[in-house]
């Protein structure tokens, strides 16, 4: 695996609409030659043969961004190979590790139709648009592929609630990559990327693990050996032998009940599943609050919330956030906005109490 694409990515801060993403999609361009680009600014590249070739990948292009979108990263290379951001930026291995596959996947020229999208971490803007404007281009698919997932393991069949791709899909995948020496099976945890927006119109849609981990933060990390024996398994399967066992619309939510005494029994995926969607920094920023908060660190929460309501910083400490009504106002909300609002009056009532 060539990394070229891969520390390119890495080493550009990727905002949406950014000087930086906008000069890596420029990159992409010149250096894999697009079939066409549409209106949204997404990138397509058309390597089909015969029609049998009936197989999309996409990745999307942005990533989030947490100061200074202009700067470039610093990437540095720990343990066991390792990467990660330099000075407390975010890598953007999301979804910097699935374009490079791509890259690798159109080098081999593997024949197959693939998407770079736009806007995928601000409400998935580029999808949106192909499953609005090109519905007859997707309908030439019987399966679409994203590598936007953390960890090693995961192919996805729900995303947003509902079913994505069927379990005979994703366990023939899964087989697939497993040949291959890798240890993959399904998973009904998915929260969304651009292949959520397609399941109306291509029956098998799915995401899978690309071995980043703590995305979004400055935390995040790409397992660099694993990228590339993840990348030497795509170019040895044949995607269009993929079994297409899921209809067109068939969402069936994953089966399994929730009970919010059990939140930290519960694995993040679960939890994701069950909260407002991402969308922006904001809600990005408000949801790693909360989740600080249900695990015992309520003070990001409390900053949050003293901000929101126009208080002086520090206002509000800890003892105002209270894990539980953080838990029911996630439950309740239908955004992370309202989140903030409702988790801020138990704040108010809570300080008022102490004080």
């Amino acid at each position: 695996m060539k990394t070229d694409v891969l520390m390119r990515a890495l080493t550009t801060r990727r905002k949406s609409g950014s000087r930086g993403e906008v000069a890596f999609v420029a990159y992409l361009a010149a250096t894999f030659h697009p079939t066409k680009i549409d209106l949204a600014g997404n990138l397509h590249f058309d390597l089909r043969e015969t029609p049998e070739n009936r197989t999309l990948f996409t990745a999307h292009t942005d990533t989030v961004v947490r100061d200074n979108p202009d700067a470039d990263n610093i990437v540095k290379r720990g343990k066991k190979g390792m990467l990660y951001a330099t000075g407390g930026a975010t890598l953007g291995a999301d979804d910097g590790a699935g374009i490079a596959i791509l890259g690798e996947l159109m080098r081999a020229k593997v024949p197959a139709y693939y998407i770079f999208t736009r806007g995928e971490e601000c409400g998935g803007h580029g999808a949106k648009h192909l499953a609005k404007a090109h519905a007859a281009l997707l309908g030439e698919f019987d399966r679409a592929i994203a590598f936007d997932r953390r960890g090693y393991s995961d192919v996805i069949t729900h995303q947003r609630w509902g079913r994505c791709a069927s379990d005979a899909f994703a366990e023939a995948l899964s087989d697939a990559l497993n040949d291959q020496g890798l240890l993959y099976m399904p998973c009904d945890g998915g929260v969304y990327t651009d292949t959520a927006e397609f399941v109306d119109i291509i029956p098998e849609c799915t995401n899978i693990s690309t071995g980043y981990d703590h995305e979004h933060t400055e935390k995040e990390s790409l397992d660099l050996p694993y990228l590339k024996e993840l990348c030497a398994a795509a170019l040895a399967i044949n995607w269009d032998a993929l079994p297409v066992a899921r209809r067109p619309g068939e969402n069936n939510p994953p089966a399994w009940d929730w009970n919010p005494a059990d939140w930290k029994k519960a694995g993040k995926e679960d939890q994701d599943l069950l909260m407002p969607r991402v969308e922006t920094e904001f809600d990005h920023d408000v949801c790693e609050a909360c989740y600080s908060a249900l695990e015992g660190t309520a003070a990001p929460l409390a900053r949050l919330v003293s901000h929101n309501l126009g208080l002086a910083p520090g206002y509000l400490d800890e003892s105002a956030i209270d894990a539980w009504g953080v838990m029911d106002a996630m439950e309740k909300a239908g955004d992370w906005r309202e989140v903030l609002d409702m988790v801020g009056q138990d704040a108010m009532s809570m300080h008022e109490y102490h004080h």
